[in-house]
């Protein structure tokens, strides 16, 4: 968007935005938080309470025409703590020329420093207060990394996301020329950056809320003049079927990652209470330090997901497995071949790169996810493929077959691997998992554990 343009969308969008008063009186390195909101009755006032918690000084609510009760809920709010409500009549989703315009006002109340932030979103320093940690820093932007944290029926509550977010949230010192990005990922403005800071960020709370806020989120969009890229997972699920958002309702709350949706699990996931949190992650859920510090480099383990809630035994496998590694964990819905394009990127040289590379592919086709553009681009010093279906021998994919992309294979069906060998060319071993336990020694029908039914098995084990 060009300057002329940036300032046609500012003078439509101030003309129906109605600003408070500013305050008579500025606190001196204040810390303000500005948003906009529709319908978030159920999260905003946890928000709000949080921010101020967290040393806030200020809080500029937009209200974009909400038709629960989150108008009356800011108003108590605001009778009670530092929180003042805008109205924002401006019925199309320009958040960008919002949020600037709401920032300045920020500014020009006395804020020094800025947080951008949605209802959803709890803020967080690496320790201490946020007003005291931003205190302390030198630089100008301070980069904050989301985690998710998801309704789960697995945890019986609430799952954190161990990956973060691919796309980080900024709070920045206040600036007259700063211009905020959509999505508050980035702000234009001069001065030195800096990461720390992370966002627990509840996107979906129950379904009714879930349901409403994509079908809001895409008739927003549908009012703009904004590129079709531009919030297209809100354009795409929020005209799905009532039961089309059923079913990824299910799958989100079982831990499976739908890249349709935009907000889902990543990796693997915790249970996790973060109400009585005060900075990130004080009890180590995470494992490591998260804040700043970047997954392994040396590892990444790319898993295809099959549709069907029949895999999910194998989809936890993969994140518990990239969990135990240290690894990256890429996650991708498989539910259609890969494309003749694929195929033929196949008959190229290997691109080698650094690190190392396990996929696990619920069936030969699906070794083909190296070849993505990314993970191809990027290339791996090794890479060892591992098939849970090694049974479908006819189906091997022209990159496994003596193409030199895989120094090792692993297969579940033990009898096959000679086969394996001698089809790809390429070193191949028995990994068993779950629909091979057979082939761990001989059959007996009476055993001391019980086992989750993942594919063939004795009858007699049924229950």
């Amino acid at each position: 968007m060009n300057d002329q343009e940036w300032q046609a969308r500012v003078a439509q969008v101030s003309q129906r935005l109605d600003l408070p008063p500013l305050p008579k009186t500025a606190v001196p390195g204040a810390l303000w938080a500005v948003t906009m909101v529709k319908d978030e009755a159920d999260i905003i006032e946890r928000t709000v309470r949080h921010l101020v918690a967290q040393g806030v000084d200020g809080i500029l609510v937009a209200d974009n025409g909400s038709t629960d009760d989150t108008l009356p809920l800011l108003e108590r709010l605001a009778a009670e703590l530092p929180v003042h409500v805008a109205s924002d009549r401006e019925p199309a989703y320009y958040q960008a020329v919002k949020m600037t315009l709401l920032s300045d006002w920020a500014r020009r109340a006395g804020a020094e420093w800025i947080i951008p932030f949605d209802a959803d979103e709890l803020w967080f320093a690496p320790e201490g207060t946020m007003k005291t940690w931003l205190g302390s820093q030198r630089a100008d932007v301070v980069t904050a990394r989301l985690y998710n944290l998801f309704p789960s029926t697995l945890a019986g509550g609430w799952a954190l996301d161990r990956q973060p977010h691919l796309h980080p949230k900024v709070a920045f010192r206040a600036h007259p020329e700063a211009r905020l990005s959509t999505g508050n990922h980035a702000v234009a403005r001069p001065g030195v950056r800096a990461e720390g800071l992370a966002i627990v960020h509840l996107p979906w709370r129950s379904y009714d809320q879930f349901a409403r806020k994509v079908r809001n989120g895409a008739a927003a969009l549908a009012l703009t003049d904004l590129p079709a890229g531009e919030g297209g997972h809100w354009r795409a699920v929020g005209l799905l079927p009532e039961e089309a958002l059923q079913s990824m309702w299910r799958d989100l709350t079982r831990g499976l990652n739908d890249p349709t949706l935009g907000w889902s699990p990543q990796g693997w996931t915790v249970a996790a209470d973060v109400s009585g949190w005060t900075s990130f992650d004080p009890d180590g859920l995470l494992g490591v330090r998260a804040v700043g510090l970047e997954a392994s480099e040396q590892m990444t383990v790319i898993y295809g997901r099959p549709d069907g809630p029949g895999w999910d035994p194998v989809t936890l496998m993969a994140r518990r497995a990239a969990e135990l590694l240290g690894a990256k964990y890429i996650e991708i819905k498989v539910d259609k071949e890969f494309s003749k394009l694929k195929g033929a990127t196949g008959l190229l040289p290997r691109r080698r790169g650094h690190g190392s590379c396990l996929v696990v592919a619920a069936q030969p086709v699906h070794l083909g996810m190296l070849l993505r553009r990314d993970y191809w681009l990027h290339g791996y010093d090794n890479v060892v493929g591992w098939v849970i279906d090694s049974f479908l021998d006819d189906r091997i994919p022209r990159l496994a077959r003596g193409r030199g992309h895989f120094d090792h294979l692993f297969v579940t069906d033990g009898e096959l691997v000679d086969d394996w060998q001698r089809h790809t060319r390429t070193p191949t071993s028995w990994l068993p998992w779950g629909a091979d336990v057979l082939g761990l020694g001989p059959l007996r029908e009476e055993r001391p554990v019980d086992l989750q039914r993942v594919g063939r098995q004795p009858q007699t084990w049924d229950d």
